[in-house]
C-alpha cells in the first residue's frame, strides 16, 4: 500500500526538535526546520541543524541524500582498480568524505544525530531491500545472515579502510561505531557479525 504524504502541520514543532527525525520525507524535515527558524531566528543548534541538512541534502527542491551518494561513490570507488592513478583515487575519497562531512570542521552532537539518521535508514533500507540479497549473477536469494555480513563488510571498507588510506580513520570512527550500531540492533546476530568482521580485518 502506498504511504500517505504527510503535510506540515503546526504540532510537528510541539517539543521541538523531539519530532525532527521522525518523517523520512527530507522535504517535510527542512520545512519543520524553517518553520522553527521563523519564529526563533537566532536559535544557534537550528542553524546548525540548517546547516547540516543542507550539507546533507543541498539546497535545491530536489533533495536528493547526498550521504548516500558518497556511500554508493565510495563503494564503487572500492571495487575499482584506480591504485595506478594514485594521487586520483586520494582526491575523489576525499570529496566523498567531504560529502558523508567525514572530513568536516566540526563533529558535534547535532552532526552526530545527522549520521544517526543516516545509518538508522541505510541499515534498515539494506536489510529489506534487494541490493545485498542477490546472489552471484542475479540467480536466487543469500541468507539474512549472509545479507548482514555483506552490509557489515561494507562498513568496514567505507568507514575503516578507505579512511585510513588518506589518514581519516579517527574522523570516520563516530560513523563507523554508528552504522556498526545500528546493524547490531537491526540484524538478527548482527553483534556477532560485526565482532567477526571486524576480528577479520584486524589480521
Amino acid at each position: 500500500m502506498k504511504k500517505t504524504k504527510k503535510t506540515f502541520q503546526p504540532e510537528f514543532l510541539e517539543d521541538w526538535p523531539a519530532k525532527y527525525y521522525e518523517f523520512d520525507d527530507a522535504g517535510l524535515r527542512e520545512q519543520c526546520l524553517r518553520e522553527y527558524l521563523k519564529a526563533n531566528p537566532d536559535s544557534p543548534e537550528d542553524l546548525r541543524r540548517l546547516e547540516i541538512f543542507e550539507q546533507r541534502y543541498g539546497k535545491g527542491p530536489r533533495h536528493q541524500d547526498g550521504y548516500y551518494y558518497a556511500w554508493s561513490m565510495l563503494k564503487a570507488l572500492s571495487q575499482s582498480t584506480t591504485f595506478l592513478n594514485r594521487s586520483r583515487r586520494e582526491k575523489d575519497l576525499r570529496q566523498h568524505m567531504i560529502e558523508l562531512a567525514v572530513l568536516s570542521s566540526k563533529c558535534d552532537d547535532l552532526q552526530m544525530q545527522e549520521w544517526k539518521n543516516f545509518a538508522d535508514g541505510f541499515i534498515r533500507d539494506s536489510l529489506q531491500g534487494h541490493s545485498y540479497g542477490s546472489s552471484l549473477l542475479g540467480l536466487g536469494h543469500v541468507s539474512a545472515h549472509d545479507k548482514a555480513q555483506r552490509i557489515a563488510n561494507d562498513i568496514q571498507t567505507v568507514t575503516v579502510d578507505m579512511p585510513h588510506e588518506i589518514c581519516l580513520e579517527k574522523e570516520a570512527a563516530p560513523l563507523c561505531r554508528l552504522l556498526e550500531d545500528a546493524l547490531i540492533r537491526m540484524a538478527e546476530d548482527g553483534k556477532e557479525i560485526v565482532t567477526a568482521v571486524r576480528r577479520a580485518s584486524s589480521r
